[in-house]
């Protein structure tokens, strides 16, 4: 079955990508189960004609992502792609932290951000958001299933955020203000 797993690098789109395997299969029908952000790593599944039809069973199923969040600052983009707007010191410890934890494994909605891939009549958030311009973005649900903290600096030291799909980034934003940062 013509499915590939790719190890996407930093710094290419999804679509960079398809447009990649494109040329190597020399066929133009090639899609994937799911965006990448550009400063994403990790698989990317591609499937190849005739197989494409396959992609929307293959993005409903769950994913999982780990992620590095840093805390304190606050981007346009909600992301390391932005510039800093805002900054706010840390002020909880580790304990606290994973007992917030507990709130992402409950359902809720919430708007993408303007820097996103969702489209609104056919115009990208990003797209529109880059030209200055707003679009209306309606909340979706959100919920995570398992949330986990795996490492824990409470001293500020300059680090790159790994940005995740965009339900993380959304959680990010509206959360990360609820602890003080």
């Amino acid at each position: 079955m013509p499915l590939f797993a790719v190890d996407k690098p930093l710094g290419m789109t999804s679509h960079d990508v398809v447009d990649a395997a494109r040329k190597v299969l020399g066929i133009r029908r090639v899609g994937h189960t799911g965006t990448l952000d550009p400063l994403a790593t990790g698989l990317l599944v591609v499937a190849s004609h005739p197989h494409t039809k396959l992609i929307p069973f293959l993005s409903a199923d769950e994913k999982e992502y780990l992620a590095w969040i840093s805390f304190g600052a606050t981007t346009p983009t909600l992301d390391a792609e932005g510039p800093v707007v805002e900054e706010a010191p840390v002020r909880f410890r580790q304990n606290e932290l994973k007992k917030a934890l507990a709130s992402f494994l409950e359902r809720t909605e919430q708007v993408p951000p303007a820097y996103s891939a969702v489209k609104v009549g056919g115009v990208r958030a990003y797209e529109a958001a880059r030209r200055g311009e707003a679009l209306e973005l309606a909340p979706r649900p959100v919920r995570y299933h398992q949330v986990e903290l795996l490492a824990f600096e409470p001293e500020p030291r300059p680090h790159r955020i790994a940005p995740g799909p965009e339900g993380w980034r959304l959680a990010e934003r509206g959360r990360g203000r609820s602890g003080g940062a």
